[in-house]
């Protein structure tokens, strides 16, 4: 039998043992002891010099905590404003010549392939490799699109249109192989799933989704064995920016520090890190098996209804979601948010997130209001390969 929940619903803003919340996937749900870090955090600007002392300690300690979760040190782990603005740094950082290409995929999100679009004006090619029949990208695929001009692969470790997780431990491999960068979006696995930051050349993550955490903070976790530099510098960026060559020269930190740009959202970082620390005490290990439950048993009852499940049916394949196609996704989440059924829809297709607070009955109540919703005789348009 199927464990109830792993953290209890009630330990959220506005959930209960009846909510049914599977919208992590596009944001997390209030967890109340980050809503109260978020709170004390911004209540210590009145303290003066003192507050933001305490504020910079806060910084650290989430540091630490989302080190922690993905295993490394704390020096490897920076802070920005959000995963877009760390993936632009990333982008400019390299030093492009025309004709340098990096390889995409067109399960990809915008914040992952937009920054690399406007890199398009120094001369970089962008090329986006086709999911197959099965709505996935093979490393095969990927590293069929390379050549010697290619620079770098850049890769969510799940997709967000259909939870589709890419092996990265095989893409991994032959990137090296091939000393070519393997760049990665960690936002649809840290958090519900155990990440290996060693396997790519940096990595970068939202704060809103699996973490648990707010709006407003970007993760990047960085490989000192890569050192990728960062294109776009801050304040923050520097070791001392009262430096007595500060006119001529930029004194980056070493560390993924240099990742960092202006004054940060401190109070945001405090809450994120409450979200993290929630993760850290339940274990990722432990999460992970309970999402992957879940999402194993919406899989089945979804394909025993006949309806066109998106995300793959192996466990092994997936990320913390399971997708369904539909002919309307927009207005299927409004029918499930009128029975209290929270989930995300659009571009056809509705996805439910499965996380450490949500439990076995869940399951049963999306797939069968997806099942009534759908007119019976409603087949989806076959995807071009």
């Amino acid at each position: 039998h199927l464990m109830s929940s792993l953290i209890d619903p009630s330990d959220f803003v506005d959930l209960d043992e009846h909510s049914s919340y599977l919208y992590t996937g596009a944001n997390a749900p209030t967890l109340r002891t980050a809503h109260r870090a978020m709170a004390d955090a911004y209540a210590l600007q009145s303290r003066g010099p003192a507050g933001r002392e305490a504020l910079l300690e806060l910084e650290r300690r989430t540091r630490g905590e989302l080190a922690e979760l993905a295993g490394t040190t704390v020096d490897r782990v920076g802070l920005a404003g959000d995963a877009s603005t760390l993936w632009n740094s990333v982008a400019s950082g390299f030093t492009w010549a025309p004709g340098d290409n990096v390889i995409l995929n067109d399960l990809e999100h915008p914040a992952l392939y937009y920054p690399f679009l406007a890199q398009r004006r120094h001369g970089l090619q962008t090329r986006f490799v086709q999911h197959d029949e099965h709505w996935e990208v093979p490393v095969e695929r990927i590293m069929a699109a390379c050549d010697e001009h290619t620079r770098a692969v850049a890769v969510s470790s799940v997709s967000y249109v259909n939870s589709y997780r890419h092996d990265l431990e095989a893409l991994a491999r032959a990137t090296r192989r091939a000393g070519i960068a393997l760049l990665i979006d960690w936002s649809h696995s840290f958090g519900v799933q155990p990440i290996d930051p060693d396997l790519g050349a940096i990595g970068v993550c939202a704060s809103y989704k699996w973490l648990l955490g707010p709006y407003g903070v970007g993760i990047v976790i960085t490989n000192p064995d890569a050192d990728l530099d960062s294109g776009q510098p801050g304040w923050r960026s520097t070791v001392n920016m009262f430096d007595q060559d500060r006119f001529d020269r930029l004194g980056w930190h070493r560390d993924a520090q240099r990742f960092q740009l202006g004054a940060a959202s401190f109070a945001a970082i405090a809450a994120l890190g409450a979200g993290v620390a929630r993760i850290n005490r339940a274990g990722i290990d432990a999460v992970a098996t309970h999402s992957r439950r879940l999402t194993q048993e919406a899989t089945d009852r979804a394909l025993a209804e006949g309806l066109t499940v998106l995300s793959p049916q192996d466990a092994e394949r997936r990320g913390g979601s399971v997708v369904i196609a539909c002919p309307d996704g927009e207005g299927l989440a409004q029918i499930l948010a009128q029975q209290g059924i929270l989930a995300w829809g659009g571009d056809g297709r509705i996805r439910a997130s499965y996380h450490a607070f949500n439990h076995e009955r869940e399951v049963d109540a999306f797939v069968a209001a997806v099942r009534t919703a759908i007119p019976a005789d409603w087949s989806p348009r076959p995807q071009v390969a």
